[in-house]
């Protein structure tokens, strides 16, 4: 389970969203400035468990890059919120393979952590250009060296 930045372009959502959830999320995100949960997904095929607003706000606002916690159904189990969807790894595999997307909230997933956090300057995810990590050791010392750290 590791927190990396991933362009935001290879990451697949599984779900719809509330386009009213969108919006409240992006205003939030534009006062504070800083990125303050990562986006949980599944560490192979990079589809989205957890963080679908998030992703949604990221896309509408054009930033290249996204925190992302890269994890594995082995340690992560998932049901069904609604009865009439089967949810499976592989069901998900091939559902985010062909982008067929689950209504609002069908799947839940059991995290080990229920407040996973970070901070991360919105100005670190916009920019394509530059080098991450580089730009991660040149922000100014009130943010804390391992601001990609993940409390929980």
């Amino acid at each position: 389970m590791g927190l990396i930045l991933l362009p935001v372009e290879q990451l697949i959502p599984t779900e719809r969203t509330k386009p009213r959830r969108v919006a409240a999320l992006q205003k939030k995100l534009l006062r504070e400035a800083v990125w303050t949960r990562p986006i949980c997904v599944e560490e192979n095929d990079l589809f989205v468990m957890d963080g679908h607003h998030r992703l949604c706000v990221a896309r509408k606002l054009g930033l290249a890059r996204v925190p992302v916690l890269l994890l594995s159904y082995r340690d992560i189990p998932v049901v069904s919120r609604k009865t009439r969807y089967s949810i499976s790894e592989k069901i998900l595999q091939q559902r985010a393979a062909l982008k067929l997307l689950y209504p609002y909230k069908t799947t839940r997933h059991f995290f080990p952590e229920n407040s996973l956090s970070c901070a991360i300057p919105l100005g670190l995810l916009q920019d394509a250009g530059q080098d991450t990590y580089t730009e991660i050791r040149q922000q100014p010392e009130s943010i804390p060296p391992l601001s990609l750290a993940i409390s929980a």
